[in-house]
Order: C-alpha cells, then structure tokens, then sequence
C-alpha cells in the first residue's frame, strides 16, 4: 500500500453511526480501524475527493475509490477482519467512512439520501394500498434482503 500516505483519521475512532440495523457500531469501528492501518492510500485517495467542492455529485473517481476499497475488505474479509453481512451494509459502512473523514477534515456532513423501506430487514414492512396483496409484498421484500445477504 501506499507508504507515502497517512490516513488522517483519529485512532482509536468513535464517532457514532446513523443507522446500525445493517451495519452496526463495533463492526463499523473495527473495518474502518482495520482501513485506516492497512489501506491508507485509499483513504488519503478518499480524504482529497471528500474536500471536492461538490462531493455531494459523487463522480466517478469517488466511485472508483469506493469500490476498491469494497474490493479490498472483500478480499481481506477472511484474513483480517470480518465483513459486514449484507451489500446495504458495505454502504452503510462507506457512508460511515465518509462522515468520519469529512468530520476529521472540518467538513460538513452530507445528509444520508432516501428513506429506509424498513426499519430492519426483518421489518416490519410498510403498509399497501387497500386492495393490494400485502403478504406477497412482505414475502418479496424479506427475499430481497435475503438474496442481498446471499450475494454479499
């Protein structure tokens, strides 16, 4: 990895999540330790798209560097350190990453966008329209977590 970088977020880092049902606070702790120690290239590669003027547009070279550092937990996942189960998870986890470097750089915290289809995977799901076949909808959104579980 990059020798030349230094990650330029706090050791040890306790910054509280937004939303833990798909990822949650020692999980969040311990792969963001585990990225700052092993991966600080990324995270100074992170750390410079973070004070763009505009991150909010999240171009493709923010995307890049997300990516590569999903790929790298992925591979690591069974040496090192344990992966977040779900791939809503691995974005709550980057979003995390983000919050974490913006607040060392002094940068305002870009909300989280949209609205959570359930307060857990295991629900309980948002009601239908009257007339709709509200248990066929809860089947197929408790399969779509499911199937993300399964394809993490």
């Amino acid at each position: 990895m990059g020798e030349g970088h230094k990650s330029t977020l706090p050791q040890p880092i306790e910054f509280p999540v937004i939303r833990s049902a798909y990822c949650d606070q020692e999980t969040t702790n311990r792969v963001i330790a585990y990225l700052a120690a092993q991966t600080p290239d990324l995270i100074a590669q992170l750390t410079e798209e973070e004070k763009q003027p505009f991150p909010e547009s999240r171009g493709a070279r923010f995307r890049e560097i997300c990516y590569s550092i999903g790929a790298h937990i992925r591979e690591a996942e069974s040496r090192d350190v344990e992966l977040p189960e779900t791939r809503l998870a691995l974005v709550d986890l980057l979003y995390e990453l983000s919050r974490r470097i913006r607040k060392a750089q002094g940068l305002n915290e870009i909300p989280m966008l949209g609205k959570a289809l359930a307060p857990s995977p295991q629900g309980p799901f948002p009601q239908l329209p009257v007339g709709s076949a509200q248990k066929l909808v809860d089947k197929l959104c408790t399969q779509i977590y499911e199937a993300d579980r399964a394809h993490v």
